[in-house]
């Protein structure tokens, strides 16, 4: 996919297939690096970065795509993840939900794969289950 654009106006051309082979590798190590090896949350981030390399190159024609940008793009993402998280802490603590406060009594439960799922889900979730 070819980007670039109008006559006149500095006649920026992108190779977003081209910046997408060549960056996503490095990109995703770089998220891996700073997730603390949290592959699917690093291959997610890489998605929503990916995606605004594109919708970047289609309408914004002054900004310089490299790889630089994506690495840029990417880790804000994962910052505005990790400002999210901390701030969905803070209301479950607000309302007094905490992950011991959602430890289920698993004496109560039967069956070993209903114990497995509800074990490996997060605090949020569990916290969810129980409320409902």
């Amino acid at each position: 996919m070819r980007e670039h654009s109008g006559p006149g106006d500095g006649a920026q051309v992108v190779d977003v297939d081209h910046l997408l082979v060549a960056g996503v590798p490095e990109l995703f190590r770089y998220l891996v690096r700073l997730t603390g090896g949290d592959r699917a949350t690093a291959e997610d981030l890489v998605q929503e970065t990916c995606l605004a390399l594109v919708r970047a190159a289609r309408s914004e024609p002054g900004v310089e795509l490299t790889v630089g940008w994506m690495i840029v793009v990417g880790r804000r993402r994962f910052l505005d993840r990790l400002r999210s998280s901390r701030r969905e802490s803070a209301r479950m603590e607000r309302v007094g939900v905490t992950a011991e406060s959602v430890e289920p009594d698993w004496s109560l439960v039967e069956g070993g794969v209903a114990l497995e799922c509800l074990g490996e889900l997060p605090a949020a979730q569990r916290a969810a289950l129980v409320l409902r």
